[in-house]
């Protein structure tokens, strides 16, 4: 078979995939219809795990692909969902310096895995608990402040906030969150009380609801969860109804 010929067949099963897509799309509007009637949560992780069980079975050598097909396939329509589920509250993630180069720096101390995979893990828990978030990371200070008034402006419900180093050197937040009012969860990757003394200052600590420290990146959902209890969103029933 020539190569334009296994093209064009490439073609025609690229454009049967991308019905079969919105068609799936389609079906997932329908889903989130039903759920939002019968205060179903969209997350249900045992329908996913069969899915993707049942993949890895039918899938044979290309199992692992086809895995990987699936859980972005999966994630789309939960983030479809979301979209068309009225959130309860809106929350803002924000990131000081360097956190951008989670996986680059200093692996030791913050692991392995990037910031694109903390945005990953903190919308899928946003996804399950029902709540809007909006993501936000800057170097630079002004830039943090600034995310902080427009957050204030924007009537977002709450902040997680991780200044990074900017956690003991800047009054110009602590008087942004001061003056806000917003509530905000302070959180940091590792446990700043054990490193050097300079870190064991903290000069938003004042302004904050509360401390998250040294439990990794898995500090930002329990972050989320400690907000969507405090601003009074109703928790999702247990993994019920199918996707």
């Amino acid at each position: 078979m020539e190569l334009t010929e296994i093209r064009e067949q490439i073609s025609r099963v690229d454009a049967e995939l991308l019905r079969l897509f919105l068609e799936r799309m389609a079906l997932s509007e329908q889903v989130s219809a039903y759920k939002a009637a019968h205060g179903l949560p969209i997350l249900c992780a045992e329908r996913e795990r069969e899915i993707l069980a049942n993949v890895a079975e039918k899938s044979g050598e290309y199992a692992c692909y086809a895995q990987r097909f699936f859980s972005t396939l999966m994630e789309l329509s939960r983030r479809r969902q979301a979209e068309l589920l009225p959130a309860s509250a809106k929350i803002l993630v924000l990131n000081g310096s360097n956190m951008n180069l989670l996986g680059v720096r200093e692996p030791e101390l913050y692991g392995g895995r990037t910031y694109a995979d903390l945005l990953d893990m903190v919308r899928r828990e946003a996804d399950n608990l029902g709540v809007a978030v909006d993501f936000f990371q800057s170097n630079h200070e002004g830039a943090l402040v600034d995310a902080i008034q427009e957050a204030y402006f924007d009537k977002t419900d709450g902040i997680i906030f991780n200044p990074a180093a900017y956690t003991h050197t800047s009054v110009a937040i602590l008087d942004a969150l001061k003056a806000t009012a917003i509530p905000t969860v302070e959180v940091h990757v590792t446990n700043p009380d054990t490193r050097e003394d300079f870190r064991h200052v903290s000069y938003i600590r004042s302004a904050v609801i509360a401390t998250i420290r040294g439990h990794g990146l898995e500090g930002y959902l329990e972050a989320l969860r400690l907000l969507a209890e405090y601003v009074k969103i109703p928790s999702p029933m247990s993994e019920k109804g199918t996707d």
